[in-house]
């Protein structure tokens, strides 16, 4: 709850500082125009009569972009028409509620659009490096907690919504997960159908704690970001074997809702299913995906950070902690 609410102050107080410039750059451009400057207040309620308009048409775009057929020349004319209408709309507004002509309304509705790089240069320089940061994901091996765009299938154990990875489309056969029971099975790809994944918010204010989500940098390649869950601590000595994790030979409870799970050690199935044990140094995180039969997560990476084992991700690549899954909002979920 807490993430959320300073989730909510954070973009509130993005919005009121970018109203407020937008109303200082409508004064300025309204002078520029040679027009007469409207008082603070008056602006500011034009900025807001503005956004309002602004986002009824938007949500009118989409819902056409919804009911209309997947045809890329239908969608550009949809997008077109709400850029019109969203110009029309804001030129009207601006000329009659400070008396001017649309050719000064139009120099007052560039000056607002500079009010974008002062915002922008907020996020990039306060709210993405301190506070939060929002991504995309694009695969599944968090699945069926966090998803990637994929594919849906009916689970033979217990009827409900079977998980496969979008890649498999094209295949007659793949492993997926339940996202009701959490066993796996590899079942017949009967509908080909992709289903959008999720996108995430990530929050810097955090301290991980075990069985968290985290986003992190992977040691492989450090300029791309991974989301997996947090499951041995720093100083810890793990393994994995029965489906577990096991620490300092003691095994690991699961959270409530992860208790189908089972990890997989190793996914070469004439050897026994063992992974470790290994020992993670004081500064050292081991991570895991929940459909861990489908995750290159700490047991199958080649190359560690730079000082540190292949299996390790170092404090110096955590990102940030997954508080939300943020959209689509049938999948809105609050994890911390």
């Amino acid at each position: 709850m807490t993430s959320t609410l300073v989730a909510v102050a954070v973009l509130v107080a993005t919005l009121v500082f970018q109203m407020a410039v937008s109303a200082a750059l409508l004064q300025a451009g309204l002078r520029l125009a040679q027009a007469s400057k409207p008082k603070f207040k008056a602006a500011v309620a034009t900025i807001v009569a503005v956004w309002l308009f602004n986002l009824v048409v938007l949500a009118l775009a989409a819902g056409l972009m919804l009911v209309a057929p997947p045809n890329p020349s239908i969608q550009v004319l949809v997008g077109i028409g709400a850029w019109g209408t969203l110009l029309v709309l804001s030129l009207r507004i601006l000329s009659s509620r400070h008396q001017t002509s649309y050719k000064q309304a139009f120099v007052a509705l560039l000056a607002i659009q500079f009010a974008a790089l002062p915002v922008w240069l907020l996020a990039a320089g306060v709210v993405r490096p301190f506070l939060f940061e929002a991504f995309s994901v694009p695969a599944n091996s968090m699945t069926p907690t966090i998803r990637g765009d994929h594919l849906q299938e009916k689970c033979p154990a217990c009827g409900g919504t079977l998980i496969i990875s979008s890649y498999s489309a094209k295949s007659d056969s793949d492993l997926g997960i339940c996202n009701d029971c959490l066993q796996t099975a590899e079942v017949p790809i009967q509908d080909r159908t992709v289903h959008g994944g999720d996108r995430i918010l990530v929050s810097k204010l955090f301290k991980p704690l075990r069985w968290d989500l985290i986003v992190f940098r992977y040691p492989e390649e450090p300029t791309v970001p991974y989301v997996k869950r947090l499951v041995g601590l720093p100083g810890e000595t793990l393994s994995i074997h029965e489906g577990s994790v096991w620490v300092q030979d003691q095994e690991l409870t699961k959270p409530a809702n992860l208790s189908g799970l089972t990890y997989v050690g190793t996914f070469d199935r004439t050897q026994e299913d063992i992974w470790g044990p290994v020992t993670l140094a004081a500064d050292e995180s081991f991570v895991l995906g929940d459909f861990s039969a489908r995750s290159k997560d700490s047991r199958l990476w080649n190359v560690g950070a730079p000082g540190h084992p292949p299996y390790a991700v170092p404090d110096s690549h955590l990102i940030g902690v997954v508080t939300h899954i943020y959209w689509p909002p049938s999948r809105w979920r609050i994890f911390r």
